[in-house]
């Protein structure tokens, strides 16, 4: 089985190289099918991440402060929400700031956990497209929208919940941000 492991971690770095050196002409999202296809092999976490975090990406730390959202995670997660912790959790969060509370339900079950909206973290997440509009945001360093829309795609990275905001640091491949009627890419 470790044979297997190598070969496909070669593959994927003969990829890398290669998407390097003829540049990012449409093979972000073919190494990521490739990446995904291989933990399907070998299961979740063998190359977490990589294919995002390397081709064409770009580091964002992004706060938002949502009266309420809603965030379907594509890959399992690790939450830690003070002496809660949930482990390899996938499934959605919602975030209620009005009441202060932040909901985990579990994908494929009934299992429902609600923390309180404050200190929590969540390591490992991965979002292939994840928007927002019409509300508060700061694109770190200088970029602040009161009522301004926000598109990401191929996110990865950790989020981290406070009383009031959700806050996103990690890469992405694109990043499209509209406010005042006009829409740019940061990516």
């Amino acid at each position: 089985m470790l044979d297997w492991k190598i070969l496909a971690a070669g593959f994927v770095a003969l990829l890398f190289v290669s998407s390097v050196v003829v540049g990012n002409f449409g093979l972000t999202d073919f190494v990521t099918q490739i990446v995904d296809g291989i933990q399907n092999i070998f299961g979740p976490g063998s190359f977490s991440g990589l294919a995002i975090a390397t081709v064409g990406s770009k580091e964002v730390d992004l706060t938002l402060n949502p009266l309420s959202m809603t965030v379907k995670l594509d890959q399992p997660v690790d939450v830690t929400a003070g002496t809660t912790v949930l482990n390899n959790f996938q499934g959605e969060m919602e975030l209620n700031f009005v009441d202060n509370v932040v909901t985990f339900k579990e994908g494929n079950s009934k299992l429902k956990v609600s923390v309180p909206a404050q200190k929590a973290s969540i390591e490992r997440l991965a979002l292939k497209k994840f928007s927002t509009s019409g509300i508060k945001f700061l694109i770190k360093p200088n970029i602040f929208s009161s009522n301004g829309s926000l598109e990401l795609t191929d996110f990865s990275g950790r989020a981290d919940i406070d009383v009031g905001s959700l806050r996103l640091t990690g890469n992405v491949t694109k990043a499209l941000v509209t406010m005042d009627g006009n829409t740019w890419g940061l990516v």
